[in-house]
Parts: C-alpha cells; structure tokens; sequence
C-alpha cells in the first residue's frame, strides 16, 4: 500500500518539470522527518522515565 502524503500532493506540478531531483529530494525530506519523529520520542521516553 502507497503511502499518500502532502508533501507529494503539494510537489505534484514540480514532478511533472523535475522528476529525479524532486524525487531525491522527497526521499531526504521523508527520511529527515522519520529521523527527527524517533529522535523526540527517544526523549520523551528518557524524560517519561526520570
């Protein structure tokens, strides 16, 4: 099942001009985002058990 995100929606014209560059840049931006989501649950976590 295809994830459908708004970052995709939103560079949906730019796509359509740029493919590889966008497509690269979705990756990178999907990956900062996942990196950054465990990132402050690993603290919160550490805080919850203090």
């Amino acid at each position: 099942m295809q994830k459908v995100s708004v970052l995709s929606v939103n560079n949906w014209k730019r796509v359509q001009k740029k493919p590889s560059l966008v497509t690269a840049n979705d990756g990178l931006m999907e990956y900062l985002f996942n990196a950054n989501i465990y990132i402050i649950l690993k603290l919160v976590y550490w805080q919850a058990k203090e």
